[in-house]
């Protein structure tokens, strides 16, 4: 609501209900609506200078933006034996083709040009070493946690998802 004058006590019954902040430019406050804000643990911000007053309210709207989850592709990797198949784990061998292999990174697992499944690399290894990364061309073994059973000669595309906080 946008209107000229001080703060009243029906601006802060208002708030109440939206669950909103007032804001003012160079006005006074009701006695009566400042006691009812403090009762009601409404907050009331009043700026003398514009640019200041901008900056609050550019504050308070990204605080309420919810961060965008971006995918991150890193690199793709082709599996060529697998050691090991337990219900939602498997440990599988293979080379990097593409970009690079991360642990803690996820995956997405094509098989004939079609994704059919994803999961979460949870280890990854070189020569029964861990690992945190494996790059283009190099041979790996990954701790592979996930609902779908991966086979020999499944590409993995391996991503990461970050958040990706809004700005107005």
């Amino acid at each position: 609501k946008k209107e000229v004058g001080e703060i009243t006590e029906d601006d802060v019954k208002m708030a109440q209900i939206a669950k909103a902040r007032l804001i003012g430019f160079r006005i006074k406050t009701n006695p009566l609506a400042l006691k009812l804000a403090e009762n009601q643990k409404i907050k009331i911000i009043n700026f003398d200078i514009i640019y200041d007053l901008v900056q609050a309210v550019r504050q308070i709207m990204e605080k309420i933006l919810v961060p965008k989850e971006i995918r991150i592709d890193l690199g793709k990797f082709k599996t060529s034996i697998v050691f090991l198949n337990k219900k939602n784990r498997q440990i599988i061998g293979g080379k990097v083709i593409e970009g690079e292999v991360r642990k803690g990174a996820l995956l997405e697992i094509l098989r004939n040009d079609e994704q059919i499944g994803q999961g979460k690399i949870i280890n990854l290894q070189r020569d029964k070493k861990d690992i945190e990364k494996a790059g283009k061309r190099e041979e790996a073994g990954i701790l592979y946690e996930g609902s779908t059973k991966i086979e020999q000669g499944d590409i993995l595309v391996i991503y990461k998802k970050e958040k990706q906080e809004k700005k107005l």
